[in-house]
């Protein structure tokens, strides 16, 4: 079962820094400029990845060797907010920590690039979180439907 996530190209989105309409390139301000082109691309390829990151992560949580029995524990204790199941979501950020990886490696960024902001570091976490989950209860699900 592959969860599908929807994701948004930085040239769907107006600049809000100089006013240019989707896909022409912001005239002022640069990659620093709050929510010039630059950093909105930024922000969108956050956003991108995280969310097939974390599809692709909550989908790995089962196997074919899954039980149903396995699948009902982890759906009740999600929604029971059992710590148990609520420790097996991934930090993505904290790949890094022991991949020997800068940021801006796991971003994707250009050679060179600056390492991404808090608000690129915290779309990122966010997004991947919120697919994580998705699909590893759409998983669940789908094992205790059969259907999987």
């Amino acid at each position: 079962m592959t969860y599908q996530v929807e994701t948004i190209r930085p040239t769907d989105l107006d600049c809000p820094g100089c006013g240019r309409p989707a896909g022409k390139w912001c005239r002022r301000g640069g990659v620093t400029m709050p929510g010039s082109c630059h950093q909105r691309a930024r922000l969108t390829r956050a956003y991108n990845l995280a969310r097939k990151r974390g599809a692709a992560a909550g989908d790995s949580l089962f196997d074919g060797n899954s039980t149903i029995s396995q699948a009902r524990a982890f759906i009740l204790g999600h929604d029971a907010g059992d710590p148990v199941v609520m420790d097996l979501q991934p930090n993505p950020l904290a790949i890094c920590e022991w991949a020997d990886e800068t940021l801006a490696d796991l971003f994707d960024f250009p050679a060179g690039a600056a390492d991404p902001t808090e608000d690129e570091q915290n779309e990122y976490l966010n997004n991947f979180i919120m697919c994580w989950w998705g699909a590893a209860l759409a998983h669940a699900g789908a094992i205790m439907e059969g259907t999987e």
